[in-house]
């Protein structure tokens, strides 16, 4: 009899009857967000928020912000405070600094000056930075980086400059020369080649025009002796014809003067006081 009043005084006041179902529906998902509240064992810690439906969606263990955690990205579990900055274009630890502006940045690549532009950096001269900075590259080869004609891959010459930066400022030139014996010294050399080489090896010459290279003192341009034997300059003409008019002196030929140009076997007599 008591319990039969006590249900009629249940309807009479208004409550409702409350089925397991709607149990399920308005009380676990409060907000009607499809996501049970935490305290049924469910993701959403703001079940009176329908716009909040998993507090930790990414699973990072922070709070995504407007649940009043501090995650900045709920959707990518490697965005949350405390971590590391890197160069991806967002911001890793909820800081507010993206990539080169977050002091925090761990993995920036390392850029090389490149003053001269070109291509290739100075290995000494270094800055960091998720983009290049100006004048920068990422190849650290140059060994000049004052000039654009010194860098690796660039034509090598014969001279002091180690134009592609082997270390080496001859190998692999494309001027070298022919180089000749020189065994007196006198500057002058005679064939054949020796060498292909910028720069000759010992007792060597860079020309073939000595006709005796056993003697310091016959040599091209060297001071002729008149009459001694010897070829001084090595111009080929006959060493006792000192005039140059195409006959030697006697008895070696049949000039009667050898200083004389206009005396020689072949010029015209003419009347000249007996001469």
């Amino acid at each position: 009899m008591r319990q039969t009043a006590l249900f009629t005084l249940f309807l009479l006041t208004g409550c409702p009857f409350i089925s397991e179902s709607r149990y399920e529906d308005d009380v676990r998902d409060y907000d009607g967000d499809g996501v049970l509240a935490e305290r049924f064992g469910g993701d959403d810690c703001r079940d009176d928020d329908p716009d909040i439906k998993h507090c930790d969606f990414d699973g990072d263990g922070h709070l995504r912000m407007d649940a009043g955690g501090d995650d900045c990205d709920d959707d990518n579990s490697a965005v949350y405070p405390g971590v590391d900055e890197q160069c991806n274009g967002w911001d890793d630890n909820c800081d507010g600094l993206i990539d080169d502006l977050d002091p925090t940045l761990i993995d920036a690549p390392t850029w090389f000056t490149d003053d001269d532009n070109d291509g290739y950096g100075d290995p000494n001269n270094t800055r960091q930075g998720c983009e290049a900075p100006p004048n920068t590259t990422t190849d650290d080869r140059d060994c000049h980086d004052s000039s654009n004609e010194i860098h690796p891959g660039a034509t090598e010459f014969c001279d002091d400059a180690d134009r592609n930066c082997d270390g080496d400022a001859t190998l692999g030139a494309v001027d070298p020369i022919d180089w000749y014996t020189d065994n007196d010294g006198d500057g002058a050399g005679s064939g054949p080649s020796i060498a292909l080489a910028c720069f000759g090896p010992l007792n060597s010459s860079e020309n073939d025009l000595d006709c005796n290279d056993d003697s310091l003192l016959v040599f091209p341009g060297a001071i002729e002796v008149w009459y001694d034997g010897l070829d001084s300059d090595c111009d080929g003409a006959s060493d006792f014809d000192a005039d140059g008019d195409g006959h030697d002196r006697m008895p070696e030929g049949g000039d009667c003067d050898d200083l004389d140009l206009d005396r020689n076997p072949n010029a015209a007599e003419i009347c000249n006081g007996g001469v």
